[in-house]
């Protein structure tokens, strides 16, 4: 296991037994659930985290993806290429390219990594499904719909966040909107 040393940090990613941030140096620290190595991670300045299921990925200052960690999918292995932004599910990983464009790796049963053709601003994967926000403010999502994942709302978005079997975005008006299971009222956010 891994632990925190206490230092400063700018940003924070959460993954299912682990999690890592970005310091001030720009190095990441991670602490956790180490057993496939998800938790070590690789030397280097970074302007971007995400911890998920077994592995992580992060951007390099110079825009180049690395991810570590279990990869008997592919979902710790990226492309190469420029990109802005990256989001680790279970077994697949997806990023925004330096165009806008989606590439996603990994697994692709539920066609998860299969992403829409156009323009993102923002990505998150979740463990079977994906979802986006555009630049014109639409969400999009593609992947697993056992619970209901798909159809989304309708609308216009900032951001958007998938967990296991639910997903919730924040909406232009500022608002929250969650879709999918909701047995333990996960979809059902605080009015305002």
């Amino acid at each position: 296991q891994a632990e925190s040393s206490g230092s400063t940090f700018l940003s924070l990613s959460a993954g299912s037994e682990h999690n890592c941030g970005i310091l001030e140096s720009g190095a990441i620290e991670c602490w956790g659930f180490n057993y496939y190595a998800q938790a070590s991670p690789p030397e280097g300045e970074f302007t971007a985290v995400a911890a998920g299921w077994r592995h992580t990925c992060g951007i390099y200052a110079s825009g180049d993806v690395e991810c570590w960690g279990f990869d008997y999918t592919g979902q710790s292995t990226p492309p190469a290429g420029t990109f802005t932004s990256v989001s680790a599910g279970e077994d697949h990983s997806c990023g925004i390219t330096e165009s806008g464009t989606v590439e996603c790796w990994g697994d692709d049963f539920y066609g998860q990594a299969s992403p829409p053709e156009g323009t993102f601003a923002s990505i998150s994967a979740g463990p079977f499904n994906t979802c986006g926000i555009t630049n014109d403010n639409d969400l999009m999502c593609w992947g697993n719909n056992h619970f209901s994942e798909e159809p989304v709302p309708s609308g216009t978005f900032t951001q958007v966040s998938v967990g296991d079997d639910h997903s919730c975005a924040v909406t232009t008006a500022g608002g929250i909107e969650c879709w999918g299971w909701n047995e333990l009222g996960q979809s059902s956010p605080p009015a305002g």
